[in-house]
C-alpha cells in the first residue's frame, strides 16, 4: 500500500511553505522486505529474482513477495539484465518499518498533552528541558517524540537562551528581558 505526505519547502519569517501540488512517497516495508533489504546491502547485481533470493538466503513464495515489495518500492533497480540494489531513502525506510507502533502513538499523545491546551488550542510552546523530563519520568524513548515531532512539523525556538517546542503558527512575540 502507498501513502503520500505534503512536501514542505524552506522556513522563511517563520512561516513554512507547503508546496500545494506535490506529494513524496511514505516508505515503509514489511518486516520480512526489511530484513531481506539489510541483507542485500552492499551486495549485487544480480542476474534474476533468485539470485536475489538465493543472496537473502531465503526461498519460497513469501520472500518473493518481499523481494518484489523491493522491487515495486524502488529499492532494487531492474536495469538491462541485471537487478541493483538502490539504497536512495533507504535508512529512512528501515527506521520506519523497525518503529514500535505503541511507541509512536504514545509519544504523540505526549506531545498533544504537552503542546495543546484542554480545548485543543495550540499553546505558547513547551521548553525542551521540561518535554526532556517528561519523556524519561514517563520511561519514553526521545527519539519516539523526535520523530512524533517531525511528523507534526513541531519547530523549535529559541526564548531567551531556552529551546522552546512550538507548534507552527502559533509563536507570540517575546521581548528580552534586562
Amino acid at each position: 500500500m502507498f501513502s503520500f505526505e505534503p512536501v514542505f519547502g524552506e522556513e522563511v519569517d517563520g512561516v513554512v511553505r507547503e508546496y500545494k501540488y506535490r506529494r513524496k512517497m511514505v516508505v515503509k516495508l514489511s518486516s520480512l522486505a526489511a530484513k531481506a533489504a539489510k541483507k542485500l546491502q552492499g551486495k549485487g547485481p544480480w542476474k534474476s529474482r533468485y539470485d536475489i533470493t538465493k543472496e537473502v538466503g531465503m526461498v519460497g513464495g513469501k520472500q518473493y513477495r518481499a523481494i518484489d515489495e523491493l522491487i515495486v518500492k524502488g529499492f532494487i533497480v531492474h536495469e538491462g539484465d541485471e537487478f541493483f540494489l538502490n539504497e536512495v531513502g533507504y535508512d529512512e525506510a528501515i527506521d520506519l518499518s523497525a518503529e514500535n507502533v505503541v511507541a509512536v502513538k504514545t509519544a504523540a499523545t505526549l506531545l498533544d498533552e504537552l503542546l495543546l491546551r484542554p480545548d485543543q488550542t495550540p499553546n505558547d510552546g513547551v521548553p525542551y528541558d521540561l518535554i526532556k523530563a517528561r519523556v524519561e519520568a514517563d520511561g519514553l524513548d526521545i527519539k519516539s517524540v523526535r520523530r512524533a515531532r517531525e511528523r507534526r512539523k513541531i519547530k523549535t525556538e529559541n526564548r531567551n537562551g531556552t529551546a522552546y517546542w512550538v507548534i507552527p503558527g502559533t509563536t507570540i512575540q517575546f521581548e528580552k528581558t534586562k
